[in-house]
C-alpha cells in the first residue's frame, strides 16, 4: 500500500461520508483485514472509529444491535451474544486482533472470517449500510454475499443486527 496522503477521523457520520466521497479513498474502523489487504493506493483513510453512532450495541427483546465500529472483543463481551458467534470469533480470531477487527472491516473485506460469515448468515444477520453518497440499505447477509463481491465497496456499515 502506498503512504495515504490523508488521514482523518470523524466523529459525524455524515463527515465521514463526505471524506468518503474523495476519489481513492477508504472507510475503516479498526483496520486489522484492511490494511493487510490493501494493493491499490488509497488517497485517504476515513477512520470510523471515533463516530459514536457507528459503536451502538444494544439489545431489544431478541434483537442484537452491533454499530459498524463495534470489535470482535466488544462482541463477545456484551450481553446476551450467542454461544455459536463467540465461539466462531475465539476459535478463529487471537485476542490481540479481535481489538482491531470492527464489524464494518470484517464485512468489507475481500477475505473475511469465514466461520464469522457463517455463523451471520445461520443467524439470519442484516446489515444496515451507507453509500458514500448517502443513500441507506438493508439487506440480509445472505443476500448481500450473492450480490457482486464488490458491493460494499466504497460503503460504511453502519448496523449488523440479528435475533
Amino acid at each position: 500500500m502506498a503512504n495515504p496522503k490523508t488521514y482523518v477521523r470523524p466523529t459525524m457520520l455524515n463527515d465521514a461520508l463526505t471524506h468518503l466521497q474523495k476519489p481513492d479513498s477508504v472507510a475503516l474502523a479498526g483496520g486489522a483485514l484492511l490494511l493487510a489487504g490493501l494493493d491499490s493506493d488509497y488517497e485517504t483513510i476515513v477512520d470510523l472509529q471515533s463516530v459514536a453512532e457507528l459503536q451502538r450495541i444494544e439489545t431489544e427483546g431478541d434483537q442484537l444491535y452491533f454499530g459498524g465500529a463495534v470489535t470482535f472483543q466488544q462482541i463477545i463481551e456484551a450481553p446476551n451474544v450467542p454461544d455459536v458467534l463467540v465461539e466462531a470469533i475465539t476459535r478463529t480470531i487471537p485476542l490481540n486482533r479481535r481489538n482491531a477487527i470492527s464489524v464494518h472491516d470484517s464485512l468489507i473485506t475481500d477475505n473475511p472470517p469465514h466461520e464469522w460469515v457463517a455463523v451471520l448468515v445461520s443467524l439470519v444477520a442484516s446489515v444496515s449500510y451507507r453509500t458514500a453518497t448517502g443513500e441507506s440499505y438493508e439487506k440480509t447477509l445472505r443476500d448481500l454475499l450473492a450480490m457482486d463481491e464488490n458491493a460494499l465497496s466504497g460503503c460504511i456499515i453502519e448496523l449488523l443486527t440479528f435475533a
